[in-house]
């Protein structure tokens, strides 16, 4: 049996095409998926579509990505104790981004 396919309406509500776990979308290609005409609602339903469907069986971290992980959390704990604001502002992102362009 066909894997069901996600269709979106107009209004970009995802919804499975009722035929595609028959066969009838063999062959086709995903439809494109216009983002920025979707509601904020849509996306977190997509979004919410898309993680429950991640196989529970997913790769494990490796030792070298879970002790990076480890270590953003603790730096982002330092931190927050020492009463540091979370993130950057956008001002500093685009200097930082202005920086690396004129590196090149």
């Amino acid at each position: 049996m066909a894997a069901c396919v996600w269709v979106f309406s107009p209004t970009g509500a995802p919804t499975r095409c009722p035929w595609s776990c028959l066969g009838y979308a063999q062959g086709m290609s995903m439809p494109a998926i216009d983002i920025d005409s979707m509601s904020s609602e849509a996306r977190v339903r997509l979004i919410a579509e898309l993680w429950d469907s991640l196989p529970e069986d997913a790769p494990e971290l490796s030792d070298a990505e879970r002790g990076e992980l480890d270590r953003r959390l603790a730096d982002m704990d330092a931190d927050i104790a020492a009463g540091k604001p979370l993130g950057s502002s956008w001002s500093d992102v685009w200097a930082h981004i202005e920086a690396r362009r004129d590196r090149k």
